[in-house]
């Protein structure tokens, strides 16, 4: 896919290096480079900007449905006309935005297709079925009368109308509608929902949601679930009557019900995995950052011992998930070669820690029995190279590796590492890895151990069919990193990895990701609307 934005915002602190705010697929991405830039100095206009690209994110993601609803407005209309049959009652529809449509009414399909904003639709029948999966909620009309919003930019949503009703027949100003639907509903929780959503699609406040639920922990509600949403006037629904209800289809019941486990879902080789391997039957939950830059993720915002204690948390999040098919392993997530604009004494573009201060996380780690990865952003170095800075550190059994190809600086004329994006070639990983192995075995040090790659785009690695996932001693791991709308996270990760990937990994951004995928949701156990599942269970998920 050709990129979204090519707007380029550049920011320096001392030391710090360039980023891309924009990047291609649609997907909004954060530097992991030295930005010594404080996340509040972020202008409006460019926060707008973001807002923006979301937008349009959504928008282009809904241009390229799949051919099941690739009707375009124009074709779908006429075959409404064609479809639709007369009836007692009508329901209208206004897109406020791109909208995915789906209608049914008295059992036939009438429309299937996209919607532009402004768009006005209206049927006529007994009983409807409506599906919408949109960048902005569309309004919806029941004879004549505004009932509500339905979908937003995270998830599809179901409506259906038995039509058995007495609607009140007086009529709404859509200038300046009140909030909350006209009449008292039922909803059926669906997979990426949260109680606070829900409020929102309905205009309500949480605790009105809440109260008329008898629910005092948004952490109760469950997937299946029904749920009485209030009327604007406080009415609450009768629960022996119709009304109209959110639901979930017989078809997803099924594919959920079908859906195979965590364990199941993993690749080949990790399914494989020996006991030795820092992946046997486990998944790794990773803080990562640089100490005391904030910006660069939550590793950086917080003292060793309190991130500890957030880590532990987070992990416990996993725990659960995964159930007694997997325990977890938490990971302090270094940066420990920070690409850097000055390219230093040495030429290299790299900025390293201080050992003492690596030592204090590894020792918090060993106390914790948590695991440890040193990054290295690569500069100006070869990866071979880049390397060799974080070898001595595999003499703690709980030290990992990765490096990042984004800020290679590979590129002839490239005056900083990470503009434009880097890359590496599979070779070079290749002897990555053998020289990992090498100085192992000459220092008798035991392994696996784990060595990640961070890509976010397809050419990040040049000739990845050549990669060797079959060097001892390295459990050779891809992290999909990217951050945005779940959408395009869930589908550039299931595009980048495949059940030839011996590990994999995903990285969540807490203050980029809009709205944040939940653990069962990053694990691949939900879907998240229409955006679908991650269909490769993550070893290892990353949060920013």
């Amino acid at each position: 896919m050709q990129p979204l934005l090519r707007n380029w915002i550049i920011a320096f602190l001392i030391g710090g290096v360039c980023f891309p705010l924009f990047r291609p697929l649609g997907l909004l991405q954060p530097s992991d480079s030295a930005t010594e830039i404080a996340a509040e100095e972020l202008s409006a206009q460019q926060r707008a900007l973001r807002d923006e690209a979301a937008k349009q994110a959504l928008a282009q993601a809904a241009a390229a449905a799949p051919a099941e609803s690739d009707q375009d407005e124009s074709e779908a209309a006429a075959a409404n006309e064609e479809l639709a049959p007369v009836g007692p009652h009508s329901l209208q529809v206004q897109a406020n935005d791109f909208s995915l449509l789906r209608v049914t009414v008295d059992g036939k399909p009438v429309f299937n297709g996209q919607v532009k904003p402004g768009a006005k639709h209206s049927w006529a029948g007994t009983d409807f079925v409506l599906w919408a999966s949109n960048a902005g909620a569309v309004e919806v009309l029941l004879d004549e009368r505004f009932s509500g919003l339905l979908g937003n930019a995270k998830d599809a949503s179901g409506l259906r109308w038995p039509a058995e009703h007495d609607l009140p027949k007086t009529f709404i100003d859509l200038e300046n509608p009140p909030t909350g639907p006209a009449i008292p509903l039922f909803y059926v929780v669906q997979p990426g929902d949260s109680l606070s959503l829900i409020a929102q699609g309905f205009e309500l406040e949480t605790i009105q949601v809440a109260e008329a639920n008898g629910i005092s922990d948004a952490d109760q509600i469950s997937i299946g679930m029904r749920l009485a949403i209030p009327s604007r006037d406080g009415r609450v629904p009768d629960k022996d009557s119709p009304q109209v209800t959110a639901f979930i289809s017989d078809e997803e019941a099924i594919a959920l019900a079908n859906r195979p486990t965590i364990v199941g879902r993993q690749t080949k080789l990790a399914r494989q995995a020996p006991r030795n391997s820092p992946y046997y039957k486990t998944t790794w939950v990773t803080y990562y950052g640089r100490p005391n830059i904030p910006v660069m993720g939550i590793l950086g915002e917080y003292d060793v011992e309190t991130l500890a204690s957030l880590l532990k948390e987070q992990a416990a999040a996993y725990d659960e998930v995964n159930g007694n098919q997997l325990s977890v392993t938490p990971a302090f997530h270094l940066v420990y070669g920070m690409a850097t604009k000055w390219e230093g004494e040495d030429g290299s573009h790299l900025a390293f820690m201080e050992d003492d201060e690596v030592k204090t996380y590894i020792e918090v780690a060993q106390r914790e029995n948590f695991a440890v990865i040193l990054d290295i952003q690569i500069g100006a170095l070869t990866p071979a190279a880049s390397i060799e800075k974080g070898l001595p550190w595999l003499k703690y059994d709980n030290v990992h590796l990765g490096i990042d190809p984004e800020f290679a600086k590979v590129h002839p004329g490239q005056e900083w590492p990470g503009l434009p994006i880097g890359y590496v070639t599979a070779e070079q990983v290749n002897a990555v890895q053998r020289v990992i192995r090498d100085y192992m075995v000459e220092n008798q040090i035991e392994g696996p151990r784990v060595l990640l790659v961070h890509q976010f785009q397809h050419d990040m690695i040049h000739n990845k069919a050549d990669l060797d996932w079959t060097i001892p001693q390295i459990d050779l791991t891809l992290s999909v990193d990217g951050w945005g709308p779940p959408s395009g996270k869930i589908h550039k990760y299931n595009v980048l990895v495949d059940d030839d990937t011996e590990f994999t990994a995903f990285k969540l951004f807490y203050s980029w990701d809009e709205p944040l995928m939940n653990e069962a949701q990053a694990l691949g156990e939900e879907p998240f609307g229409e955006a679908g599942f991650i269909e490769i269970t993550p070893n290892m998920i990353i949060y920013q």
